[in-house]
Order: structure tokens, then sequence, then C-alpha cells
């Protein structure tokens, strides 16, 4: 069964305000953090920032795409 648009688009909106409060948890973990532990937190935020990157990239061609007619 094919997954509509609409359910598609609301499933990226709910991992990527997942991600930006996994991104919120961390950073008030931050300075508790030192070493080898500060460095893997960071390198989440930076993976977690780049996926909410490119689930805003699909959402903008999708809004875009609907202006259009064009499937996204």
């Amino acid at each position: 069964m094919s997954e509509t648009i609409e359910n598609k688009l609301r499933r990226m909106e709910k991992a990527r305000n997942a991600h930006n409060e996994n991104i919120q948890r961390i950073n008030a973990a931050l300075p508790k953090l030192k070493g080898q532990e500060k460095l893997r937190a960071e390198k989440s935020i930076a993976n977690l920032s780049g996926q909410i990157l490119e689930i805003d990239k699909h959402l903008f061609r999708s809004e875009c795409s609907q202006f259009r007619g064009i499937p996204a």
C-alpha cells in the first residue's frame, strides 16, 4: 500500500521535531561532558542537524511542488 503524501509529510515533521528535542537534550548535557563523551555528543548534534536539513529540503520541495502541480 502506498503512503499518501500527507502522511509522509506528517511523519517527516514528527521526525524533525524529535531530532530537535534530542539536540536540545544533548545541548543541556554538554557542559557536564568531557573528552570523548563531549566529542561524541557534538558529533551527534552535527548528525541530527544534517538529518534536519535533509528533512527541511524535502519538505520545501514538496511544498513548492504543490504550488506548481508537480509531484515531489
